[in-house]
């Protein structure tokens, strides 16, 4: 029978007991580790699901009309600035799709014919607008946005303003008569002709009493 000492004893339990808390503590240390590498993989994957949602904000087209009562053939100009874009925005006019260019601070310019219009495609929803006919046709026509006199208007993109329509009324004085007028010496002329036909007549009258007297 082997007896062991007290001394071998005592070491062997505290072997044992090192041991132990080596264990519990390697144990923390790696699940705490996992945590933390768990965390951070969803904070990379929420600012991830971030960025691809910021690339797919909803966007809608706005469509500016010219519109004229009328059969001249006019050019206006207008004034565009969008706040928040630069850069070239697709963009549709006759059928034909090519890229408007706007600067830093979202300033351009385009020129529409009588009764033409052209539509801005993928602006931003609640981008704030600001667009101007700055051609000036008040000496013939007046101006109307949405039932007001005004030639500029100001607003934001959304799905139910995604048109504006400048509407340019011919002032009534310039709207030539269809019924003739009548020339006001026309009358005076035809009093004139039969004025001196009597005055022709009364000559002849008189001549041919005075041959006949002269006759006699």
């Amino acid at each position: 029978i082997i007896i062991e000492s007290s001394d071998l004893y005592m070491k062997r339990t505290s072997i044992y007991i090192l041991a132990i808390i080596f264990t519990i503590a390697f144990a923390i240390t790696q699940s705490n580790f996992e945590v933390e590498h768990f965390s951070n993989n969803n904070l990379d994957n929420l600012n991830y699901i971030e960025e691809e949602y910021k690339e797919i904000d909803i966007t809608y087209p706005l469509e500016i009309k010219n519109y004229q009562n009328d059969n001249n053939k006019l050019e206006y100009i207008y004034k565009l600035k969008i706040t928040g874009i630069s850069g070239a925005y697709k963009y549709k006019y006759k059928d034909k799709e090519s890229y408007m260019v706007f600067t830093a601070n979202g300033e351009s310019q385009i020129t529409l014919e009588s009764n033409e219009s052209i539509t801005i495609y993928d602006l931003p929803e609640n981008t704030e607008y600001e667009i101007e006919q700055i051609t000036n046709v008040s000496d013939t026509y007046k101006t109307q946005i949405d039932g007001e006199y005004k030639t500029k208007i100001s607003g934001t993109i959304t799905q139910n303003t995604s048109i504006v329509e400048f509407d340019n009324q011919a002032l009534k004085e310039n709207i030539k008569p269809n019924h003739k007028v009548e020339n006001p010496y026309t009358k005076d002329s035809y009093y004139f002709i039969i004025l001196i036909a009597c005055f022709a007549l009364i000559i002849v009258s008189i001549s041919k009493k005075y041959k006949m007297k002269r006759f006699d």
